[in-house]
């Protein structure tokens, strides 16, 4: 009995001691140009926009919110430069916000210079200044980065992650109530 309840005694007191929780990470400390962007793009002050950010010990994530909201999670400081750049390139060409000419003309002008710094698994098209390509399963695989999609209905939470690899949308999702949402 003595062994099988160390582990969870251990955790515990990590948890406990090492002051890990998760929190609501601000805009203060901010240094990268596609945070700034994107904390413009969805805040919460434009209808039918919402983000949320937090930090959970080592794990950081954010939340950007249309119609559903495209959910993000990596390993990491909140405000990592390559994990904001993954986002606005993902949400301009792959992620809930690339049907939205308000927003792609927003942040047309910073993709090339953000394709430029994600030039390892991405590439500039030759098309125009904001046709890029991106090998999102190992540009994700540098911050350990997950994508996943979340919804909000009649008091649930319905949760998927996407397969990066395949660029799929997940067929299920996980449905929990709602505790808490971008918005609040």
């Amino acid at each position: 009995m003595k062994t099988k309840l160390m582990p969870l005694l251990v955790s515990a007191t990590c948890l406990w001691l090492c002051d890990i929780h998760t929190h609501e990470v601000q805009a203060t400390d901010v240094t990268s140009d596609s945070e700034v962007l994107l904390r413009s793009e969805f805040d919460s002050s434009k209808p039918g926009r919402a983000l949320l950010v937090q930090q959970k010990g080592t794990l950081a994530s954010a939340e950007l919110c249309l119609d559903r909201c495209d959910y993000f999670e990596w390993k990491g400081s909140a405000h990592d430069v390559e994990a904001w750049d993954f986002m606005v390139l993902f949400e301009y060409q792959a992620g809930s916000a690339a049907s939205t000419e308000a927003f792609k003309e927003a942040v047309a002008p910073s993709i090339p210079n953000i394709v430029a710094r994600a030039e390892p698994y991405c590439s500039r098209g030759s098309d125009s200044r904001t046709d890029f390509k991106c090998a999102w399963a190992r540009f994700a695989a540098r911050k350990s980065m997950k994508v996943g999609i979340a919804t909000y209905d009649e008091g649930l939470r319905c949760f998927a992650w996407r397969d990066l690899r395949t660029m799929n949308w997940p067929k299920k999702s996980k449905c929990v109530p709602i505790t808490r949402t971008p918005w609040s």
